[in-house]
């Protein structure tokens, strides 16, 4: 036995005094051994709410791609009914005037502008299609 005796004010030990005290709930994160609180959390959340975004933007541009895909699929296709057709008329249109290089040039936008209202939609058309004809 010890010598020491416990007096009226040591009578709480360690565990009493810890007991004592509330038990406060604090909200905690353990990364790499070290807590963090409140502004280190708030910026944890802030890290959270970035990769979120960022999750969110990456499946956009993919549903996206897929979306343009499938529009230049459609258009693909859609031109592979229309050029046999405009090449098989401006074919008709180039022997009607092969004698008139400025007549049929003439008359070829003409007949381009006629499926478009705007007619630099149309030009543009003529440019990128039917450069060669």
């Amino acid at each position: 036995m010890s010598n020491y005796s416990k007096g009226p004010l040591d009578s709480d030990t360690d565990d009493e005094v810890v007991k004592d005290k509330p038990i406060m709930p604090t909200t905690t994160t353990e990364k790499q051994g070290i807590r963090i609180k409140g502004l280190a959390k708030a910026d944890e959340e802030n890290k959270k709410r970035t990769r979120n975004l960022l999750k969110q933007a990456i499946g956009d541009y993919i549903n996206s791609i897929r979306r343009i895909l499938l529009h230049e699929e459609i258009r693909k296709s859609k031109l592979n009914i229309i050029m046999p057709l405009i090449k098989k008329d401006l074919k008709i249109i180039q022997r009607k005037y092969e004698k008139d290089e400025e007549l049929y040039i003439k008359t070829k936008e003409k007949y381009i502008k006629q499926f478009s209202d705007n007619p630099g939609e149309a030009k543009a058309f003529m440019k990128k299609h039917l450069q060669n004809l």
